[in-house]
């Protein structure tokens, strides 16, 4: 069974190439050189843990960014000047940006609820997309918010919007962003858009957007500053100009009442995505135990009742540890099995049941949902504050 070393390989670049930062900005030439051809290496090993060819492509030709930046400090040493490495500085923001590109397999099927959100969201681009009548010039949107709460499935509305348009998917943290590229934020942002162009239809999917916002409270760092600046252009350019490259912004949140006004105008539509409602809650159930195989005792209905305030991402959790509960009871061996090695485990066959109501109440007995009433209403004043 092959193992995914992408992962740690990721980490292990980024860790070498923060370190290689840090001894060329202290002179330690030698020891700088021999971490970034370390990183230019991993790089190629990274390259090929991807199953795509482009994104391959694109972590090689980043190892060699690595390698130039190791060749680069080579006349430093012999003479002291300070290497300058632009170029290589933009191809590796290239390369970054391609680890932010994912490509969907989430369908609208596999969201459960959340029908009149995914109607709303399909409207919103396919007035954009759709050809128009002669002399008609209206739009649809380039720019749209998703708020709530935490656990609703923004995420999954943006992959299955992405998924629904055979679009490039780039799936970005602006708090991730912020903590690695620090002082390179904005050019990040800058190559991420010209990239999405370049890769058209995109949609990029902004989550925690309100890492941004600071309500101009001051607080803001240099970095921050510059990176809003970027983020305000690009989704000034997306609204306003006529392109035929379809690039679409969904940014999320669950947090509204945190976002800057400037950054809040720019978007053109806001969607509020709930928690859900009785039935959204039988589907997102349904998805979790039917749809893998469990069979239940007991109603969804019944199920949906007994889980009225919890988010989508809470019942995929309380699924599984239902599943996991009721695999513990029928297969104690386990442990021993695993204690056995890989061919012992991998000859033996789980033994199954439907679940019953008592296994939720068992669970459900030590959970709570994590979203209040307060919170709710919250949300609730807050969209009757912007209208």
């Amino acid at each position: 069974m092959p193992v995914d070393l992408s992962g740690a390989l990721r980490v292990a670049i980024d860790s070498r190439l923060a370190e290689a930062d840090r001894k060329k900005a202290k002179g330690d030439v030698d020891e700088a050189c021999r971490l970034y051809r370390e990183c230019a290496a991993l790089m190629r090993q990274y390259a090929e843990e991807t199953p795509f060819p482009k994104i391959s492509e694109q972590r090689q030709h980043v190892a060699l960014v690595y390698e130039e930046r190791a060749s680069g400090l080579l006349p430093q040493k012999e003479s002291g000047a300070e290497y300058s490495h632009g170029d290589a500085d933009n191809t590796l923001l290239k390369g970054e940006v391609s680890q932010l590109i994912h490509r969907s397999s989430i369908t609208w099927e596999d969201i459960g609820g959340l029908e009149e959100t995914k109607e709303q969201l399909k409207l919103a681009y396919g007035i954009e997309i759709a050809q128009k009548p002669d002399r008609v010039r209206v739009k649809g949107w380039k720019t749209i918010l998703f708020y709530g709460p935490p656990g609703t499935g923004k995420t999954l509305l943006a992959a299955a919007t992405s998924n629904g348009l055979e679009a490039t998917f780039f799936n970005v943290s602006l708090s991730g962003i912020l903590s690695k590229y620090f002082g390179e934020s904005s050019k990040l942002i800058s190559a991420l858009y010209s990239e999405a162009r370049r890769l058209a239809p995109s949609v990029v999917y902004i989550d925690e957007i309100e890492a941004l916002s600071t309500q101009r409270s001051g607080d803001e760092t240099g970095a921050e500053r510059r990176v809003t600046s970027s983020l305000l252009t690009e989704l000034d350019g997306i609204v306003g100009k006529s392109d035929s490259r379809y690039v679409l912004t969904i940014g999320s949140t669950n947090l509204p009442w945190l976002l800057d006004k400037a950054i809040l105008s720019r978007f053109e539509k806001k969607i509020f995505v709930p928690l859900p409602d009785e039935k959204a809650r039988q589907n997102i159930l349904r998805i979790h135990l039917e749809h893998q195989g469990i069979d239940s005792n007991v109603s969804y209905s019944e199920l949906a009742a007994m889980t009225e305030g919890y988010s989508g991402r809470e019942l995929e959790r309380i699924s599984r540890e239902v599943i996991s509960q009721m695999i513990r009871e029928l297969n104690p061996q386990i442990p021993e099995l695993v204690s056995r090695g890989f061919n012992a485990i991998r000859s033996y066959k789980l033994k199954l049941r439907p679940v019953t109501r008592k296994d939720f109440v068992t669970v459900l007995t030590n959970s709570r949902p994590e979203v209040t009433t307060s919170d709710l209403q919250r949300f609730a004043d807050w969209q009757e504050s912007v209208g």
